[in-house]
């Protein structure tokens, strides 16, 4: 029986021995559950802790290597896609890593509209579809460059996921999503 209060999310959950049993990640707040708590429990983290501490990172995860906002979020975007009736999930390329296999394909500013032939429905349905893929797994994007007159022209472009080696250390300013 342990109280999960705003704060304590990343924080210990240890039981009556002080033995570390799972890590704090949520509390329903609701007038109809009181006291709801979930945790994410040892025997899930164990193997990351110990890949963080061994190699610096999470091995064997897999990124796509860009970095991207959601089209609704920016209003030129929101309103091309709006207007020429593109997937609502679209997402703008914000950069592209130069470890990325679209490194040199994708360009800044380009619409991501599909990924392995089905619209994105929603910004996330990106990080989704990767989650569930390996290191090495072929993926391919419907890409929407737009030109400077508003014409556009669609592209397909296939590439291999890598393998995400960032490191704890790293931090960078969160003004976009990262996979």
């Amino acid at each position: 029986n342990a109280a999960i209060n705003p704060g304590n999310s990343g924080g210990a959950l240890v039981n009556q021995y002080g033995q570390l049993v799972g890590i704090n990640s949520m509390k329903i707040v609701s007038s109809e559950y009181e006291g709801m708590g979930f945790a994410v429990p040892s025997s899930v983290f164990v193997n990351v802790m110990n890949d963080i501490v061994v190699n610096g990172y999470v091995t064997n995860r897999p990124k796509i290597g860009i970095s991207y906002v959601k089209a609704s979020a920016e209003q030129a975007y929101a309103m091309f896609v709006a207007i020429k009736g593109l997937p609502v999930g679209s997402i703008v390329i914000a950069g592209i890593s130069e470890d990325s296999d679209f490194y040199g394909k994708l360009e800044k500013g380009d619409l991501v509209t599909a990924i392995n032939g089905e619209d994105l429905d929603s910004s996330a349905d990106l990080a989704a579809t990767i989650e569930g893929m390996k290191v090495g797994d072929q993926i391919t994007l419907s890409v929407v460059r737009i030109n400077n007159d508003y014409s556009f022209k669609e592209y397909t472009f296939t590439g291999v996921l890598v393998e995400d080696k960032e490191t704890v250390e790293e931090e960078e300013e969160e003004t976009s999503t990262s996979i």
